[in-house]
């Protein structure tokens, strides 16, 4: 367990810096977090409500995908994030393998989608995450050639654009249109329709804390380096620097979400010199289903569950503790999450 430091090239004055998240794996230039010290096939939770009634929710293991040996089609080094189309096709990012396995909604396995490796217009040089459509179709950061890839479902190269920005993360909106995130001309999120047109730029950055003043000009210190999307089109950006979660639709900031966890930690500076800094980040992933939204902080010293909070109607109803971290959720609710026990694997639950 612990911490594990990767090194990032340089940003604007930065000569370098260096990025730690909190977790047991932190992949290349994004964010694997997956552990655990639970084995059994469900986990409840209760809190209180008016009157001090108790409201209890589970989560039962509905599937699961990975082995610990044979398959090579099962076997995963990491599971480094998960997508789903309008199909119910399982996508896995399998980070270190430079692959993404395609299943089926029951969990059989259809395809490897092997990501090619170099400085080419089909080719990757330093993966930054991957994103799928309801369509099936798939988008692939390039952080080293600083370019998306647009792949089809099945994994054959349709295109590429370029961007004009260092990208962090990006997603899908319904349309096939691609988010990405990473500040730009004073805006953090960029719309792109399915050819790398681009749309709209919007989300203002994240205020810097009077103590970070020094490194205000810093793009890291003002934008996050994920967010989260959802089937019905909303945008959900955590500000790194307190437990505030900005809602976008439609280009437009919707509204703000305020929550509170023990294992929040805003953006700290460990380490600073004149020739490095180093920056440990919190992280979150936000699921939305129907007026339910699943909210999970990662434990900074990567010993123990995360914590998984129920928001209803906006409003935090309840929490629990979780193995490794939910990474998608599909229309009928079940959620899907990447898990380290004995070996990387993926587990689908139904929340009752």
């Amino acid at each position: 367990m612990g911490n594990e430091v990767r090194s990032y090239p340089p940003i604007e004055n930065i000569p370098a810096y260096r990025v730690i998240a909190s977790g047991k794996v932190i992949m290349k230039n994004a964010w694997i977090l997956s552990f655990g010290i639970f084995s059994g096939l469900f986990f409840s939770l209760a809190a209180g409500s008016n009157g001090g009634e108790k409201k209890t929710f589970t989560l039962k293991e509905d599937l699961a995908i990975g082995v610990e040996s044979g398959d090579e089609n099962l076997l995963f080094a990491e599971v480094a994030d998960i997508g789903l189309d309008a199909a119910g096709n399982i996508f896995i990012l399998d980070w270190s393998n430079f692959r993404i396995q395609k299943f089926d909604a029951a969990g059989k396995f259809q395809k490897s989608i092997v990501l090619k490796k170099g400085q080419g217009p089909e080719e990757v040089a330093m993966l930054g995450g991957a994103a799928v459509s309801p369509s099936g179709m798939i988008c692939v950061l390039d952080r080293g050639g600083n370019k998306i890839l647009i792949l089809s479902t099945e994994g054959e190269f349709l295109r590429f654009f370029k961007l004009e920005f260092q990208a962090t993360y990006l997603g899908f909106l319904e349309g096939d249109r691609i988010v990405v995130l990473g500040l730009d001309k004073d805006k953090l999120l960029h719309l792109f329709d399915k050819v790398g047109r681009p749309l709209s730029s919007f989300g203002d950055p994240f205020e810097v804390p009077s103590q970070f003043s020094k490194y205000k000009d810093m793009p890291m210190m003002r934008c996050p380096m994920r967010f989260s999307c959802s089937p019905q089109g909303d945008i959900f950006l955590f500000n790194p620097h307190k437990f505030e979660i900005s809602v976008y639709r439609d280009s437009r900031l919707l509204r703000k979400l305020a929550g509170k966890s023990e294992l929040f930690v805003p953006l700290r500076v460990p380490d600073a010199s004149v020739q490095r800094i180093a920056l440990r980040f919190p992280f979150l992933t936000i699921l939305e289903s129907g007026n339910r939204l699943y909210v999970t902080v990662l434990r900074p010293d990567g010993e123990g569950p995360n914590d998984l909070i129920l928001f209803k109607n906006d409003k935090p109803v309840a929490s629990l503790p979780v193995v490794g971290m939910p990474r998608a959720v599909d229309s009928q609710g079940r959620i899907y999450c990447a898990e380290e026990t004995d070996y990387p694997r993926l587990v689908r639950y139904i929340v009752e």
